[in-house]
């Protein structure tokens, strides 16, 4: 059986959501009640844990990634994270898979640079992708960067505000 996942350094899920929100920080996002991934298209570096990092951002043919919502690579000198231009749109359109996609991407380019700097490809599959059961979630890829992908819309800050009046009927 193939496998999309790759062995990484252990985090924990509290840590990984501790990355996302550092990165939230560093992009000047983290009193936002809502996260706009495509500003991502206008950065140029992006903040890693191995320190701060050439980054690129694009959209490209359906054609060039036709089985996959995004990936996530290293080109020599910066980290890339391509999605195809149909799930571009439906980010733009406010699509939760296309949004959570690009979090989930970016959540590769901050934790796994070890990886891809030895040439991994770090692909979201559109059809799901496959994890190993010989790798602990707390160490692999794929975990660490759906936790990623969803920390980094969450504004922690923000809390349901009840009316006085409220009750359970």
């Amino acid at each position: 059986m193939s496998t999309d996942d790759y062995l990484v350094d252990p985090l924990r899920d509290s840590e990984v959501r501790g990355h996302a929100k550092t990165l939230r920080y560093f992009l000047g996002l983290a009193d936002a009640k809502r996260v706009d991934p495509l500003m991502l298209e206008a950065a140029t570096e992006i903040w890693t844990v191995r320190g701060v990092k050439p980054f690129l951002f694009e959209a490209v043919s359906d054609a060039a990634l036709p089985h996959d919502s995004g990936v996530t690579t290293y080109d020599g000198s910066r980290i890339v994270v391509r999605i195809p231009r149909r799930v571009r749109h439906s980010a733009f359109m406010g699509d939760g898979y296309a949004r959570y996609t690009i979090g989930h991407e970016l959540g590769h380019a901050a934790l796994h640079l070890d990886k891809l700097t030895l040439g991994a490809t770090l692909p979201r599959r559109s059809a799901g992708n496959m994890t190993s059961s010989w790798i602990p979630k707390f160490k692999s890829a794929e975990h660490q960067a759906m936790v990623f992908g969803g920390a980094f819309f969450i504004n922690d800050d923000l809390r349901p505000v009840y009316s006085q009046g409220f009750s359970n009927r």
